[in-house]
C-alpha cells in the first residue's frame, strides 16, 4: 500500500486514501469497485475521515484555550446527513444549525439539544417557539428576535438559552479576502455580510436580559465566514470579538459572558475555495494553527478590555474544515472532445455537473481530480473537465491533465462539505446517492434520486385553487 502519489498532506490531507495495486482507495474500499456498483455521480463519505478531523478540532480547541471548556459544534448545514451527524455525536460534537429543517434533523439526530445552536438571521416564532422548548441554545440576530424570544419564554414560562451575535470591525489587518477579485481587504467583506447585531442594539438588549427570569444571556457568538486562510486575520477577528465582549460586559455588575463562540470559516487541508492553482502540496493552516491564532487574539481582546477569560467557554463551528476532505466525489468519463480550429480546445465530458458540485459557481472552488485507477499518472493533456448539464459546466478550467478514456472513474476530492447540500435538479437531473465507507464496508446513506422524486411536487393546474383574502 502506497499514499497516493503528489496528495498526501500528512498529518491532515490524506489520512483515508492510499493506492493499492494501480487503484484509488478510501479506507479500504476501491473507489473503481464502488462507482461499477453504485454508478456515477456519486457522493462518497469517509467514517474514518470524518472522525479524524472531528478530534483535531476537539484537541486543538482544548489545548489552546485554558480558560474553560471547549466545544466543537460543526455547521449542519454542510453536510445534512444524519448518518454522519450520528458519527460525529459519537464524538462528542455538536452543531450550529440554521432553520427549522436543520433544527429538526439535529433533534432528530439525536444531537443533545444543549450542544446545538441556533443560528442564522430573520428567524420566525414558531422556530424561536420550538427552539426554546427544546432547550437549545438560541442565537440572537437582531433586537425583533430578542424580543419575540422574551415574549415566548414568558408565555411557555421556560428559561430560553440565549447569546447575542455581534460584527466585529477589525481594521486593524490588511489580510485580502479570497472573493475580493480586486484584493480588498477582508475586514470590508465580512460588513457586506448582514448577519449579527449592531453594538448598541446588543447593548440595549443586554441590558434587558439581565435579570429577566425567563432569559439566560449566555454570552457572544460571531462568524467571519470563510473569508482567508491569512492566520493574522484570525487572530485579529478573534481579538476584535473579545474587545466587543469586554465594552459590552462592563458596567453590568455581577453577569459576566460564560461562553464565547468564534463561529466558523476554516479551510480544509487542500483548500479548493476560491483557488487559482492546482493543488501544489501547500495546506491549509491545521486546526491548532487556527485555534492559537484565535485564542491568542481573543486573550488579549478580553484582558486589555478589562474581561478575565477565566472560566469563559470557547466554541467554534468547523463544518467545511470538518467535513471537507471526509468526501469526495465520483463520475465517470463519457467522451473526448478535441478541437483544434480556430482555437485548439480539449474537453474531458463528465457525468456529473456543477449542479451537484456547487462550490464550483458559488466559492469559485478549483477541484483536485484524479483518476480512479493509476491517479499517480503523469499529466500531459491541457483539457477542461466539464459536466453533463446544458450550462457552462465547466468543472474544472483547462489545464494540464492525464490522459484518460471514456469509461474511466474520476475522483472529485474534497467534496464532503456544502456539494451534497447545494445540489440541484437543473435540467430535471436526479440527485447523486451517497454512500459511507467505514473500514472495508460501504453503505448507502443517501439513495439516488428517481423522477418520481423529481416530480412529486408538481400539481396539475386547477386541481388545488387558492382561496386568496378578499
Amino acid at each position: 500500500m502506497t499514499p497516493l502519489p503528489q496528495l498526501t498532506t500528512p498529518p491532515n490531507g490524506d489520512d483515508v486514501l492510499s493506492v493499492r495495486g494501480g487503484r484509488l482507495y478510501l479506507e479500504d474500499v476501491s473507489l473503481h469497485d464502488l462507482a461499477l456498483a453504485c454508478g456515477t455521480p456519486l457522493y462518497v463519505l469517509s467514517d474514518r475521515q470524518l472522525r479524524t478531523n472531528a478530534r483535531r478540532w476537539a484537541t486543538a480547541a482544548k489545548a489552546a484555550w485554558s480558560y474553560g471548556p471547549t466545544l466543537v459544534m460543526p455547521s449542519l448545514k454542510a453536510n445534512t446527513s444524519p448518518a454522519l451527524r450520528a458519527i460525529l455525536n459519537e464524538e462528542g460534537a455538536g452543531c450550529d444549525v440554521f432553520g427549522a429543517a436543520e433544527l429538526e434533523i439535529a433533534l432528530g439526530s439525536k444531537v443533545p439539544p444543549g450542544h446545538i445552536s441556533l443560528n442564522g438571521a430573520t428567524k420566525s416564532s414558531p422556530l424561536l417557539e420550538r427552539a426554546i422548548s427544546a432547550g437549545v441554545r438560541v442565537t440572537l440576530d437582531s433586537a425583533d428576535e430578542f424580543e419575540r424570544t422574551r415574549k415566548l419564554a414568558r408565555r411557555l414560562g421556560l428559561r430560553a438559552h440565549i447569546r447575542f451575535r455581534i460584527r466585529p470591525w477589525l481594521p486593524g489587518t490588511s489580510a485580502v479576502s479570497d472573493f475580493d477579485p480586486a484584493g480588498g481587504p477582508a475586514y470590508l467583506s465580512l460588513q457586506d455580510y448582514r448577519a449579527g447585531m449592531p453594538e448598541d442594539e446588543v447593548t440595549d438588549c443586554l441590558a434587558a436580559a439581565i435579570g429577566d427570569e425567563h432569559l439566560d444571556p449566555a454570552g457572544f457568538h460571531a462568524h467571519a465566514t470563510r473569508q482567508t486562510t491569512d492566520l493574522s486575520f484570525w487572530a485579529a477577528y478573534a481579538q476584535d470579538v473579545g474587545a466587543a465582549c469586554a465594552r459590552l460586559s462592563a458596567h453590568r455588575s455581577g453577569w459576566r459572558p460564560r461562553e464565547i463562540d468564534l463561529g466558523g470559516g476554516f479551510a480544509v487541508p487542500r483548500d479548493p475555495t476560491a483557488r487559482q492553482q492546482p493543488f501544489n502540496g501547500a495546506t491549509a493552516p491545521e486546526p491548532a494553527d487556527y485555534l492559537t491564532a484565535m485564542a491568542d487574539g481573543l486573550t488579549r481582546g478580553l484582558t486589555e478590555g478589562g474581561l478575565s477569560p477565566d472560566g469563559i467557554s470557547l466554541q467554534v463551528e468547523p463544518g467545511r474544515a470538518i467535513y471537507g476532505n471526509a468526501g469526495l466525489h465520483l463520475a465517470t468519463v463519457l467522451n473526448l472532445k478535441n478541437q483544434q480550429w480556430p482555437l485548439p480546445r480539449t474537453w474531458i465530458e463528465t457525468d456529473t455537473s456543477e449542479a451537484f458540485l456547487g462550490d464550483t459557481i458559488i466559492e469559485r472552488n478549483l477541484w483536485t481530480v484524479v483518476p480512479a485507477d493509476e491517479p499517480g499518472r503523469e499529466r500531459r493533456v491541457d483539457a477542461a473537465v466539464t459536466g453533463i448539464s446544458c450550462g457552462f459546466d465547466q468543472l474544472v478550467p483547462a489545464m494540464s491533465q492525464p490522459h484518460v478514456v471514456p469509461g474511466e472513474i474520476l475522483a472529485f476530492l474534497d467534496t464532503g462539505a456544502y456539494q451534497d447540500a447545494t445540489a440541484s435538479n437543473f435540467n430535471a437531473m436526479a440527485r447523486p446517492a451517497s454512500v459511507l465507507v467505514s473500514g472495508s464496508q460501504a453503505c448507502l446513506i443517501k439513495r439516488r434520486e428517481t423522477l418520481a422524486d423529481i416530480t412529486a411536487r408538481d400539481v396539475p393546474a386547477g386541481q388545488t385553487p387558492i382561496s386568496l383574502p378578499g
